[in-house]
């Protein structure tokens, strides 16, 4: 068995999964946090959602149709930080093959 494999994970690496956990959970936090807004909202406050904004629109429909526009507006971001990351994996998966290479070369010589 190869113990070289199996190292704990460089520290850019760590830092790349921190980086990612961190935008995940703050994106999945504020996306059901909205999300759950509304009915709590409409719950606790109903006269005022009910109060129009525009001609016939009030703020529940305002609030509603807002979240089409959340939607697109985190999967824009979501895509292109997941560019990001693919640009950052990329990179890590060439230091690390960079930094196999000549111990694997040096390991087939002296079979």
């Amino acid at each position: 068995m190869d113990q070289e494999r199996f190292q704990a994970p460089p520290e850019e690496f760590r830092l790349f999964l921190r980086k990612k956990r961190r935008f995940l959970l703050s994106a999945g936090i504020f996306f059901i946090s909205f999300y759950f807004l509304f009915p709590l909202l409409l719950s606790w406050f109903p006269e005022g959602m009910n109060r129009p904004v525009w001609g016939p629109f009030t703020w529940a429909w305002l609030y509603a149709f807002a979240h089409f526009a959340v939607v697109w507006i985190l999967g824009v971001v979501y895509l292109r930080q997941a560019d990001r990351w693919d640009r950052m994996a990329a990179s890590l998966r060439r230091k690390d093959v960079s930094a196999e290479a000549p111990s694997a070369a040096g390991k087939k010589r002296r079979r």
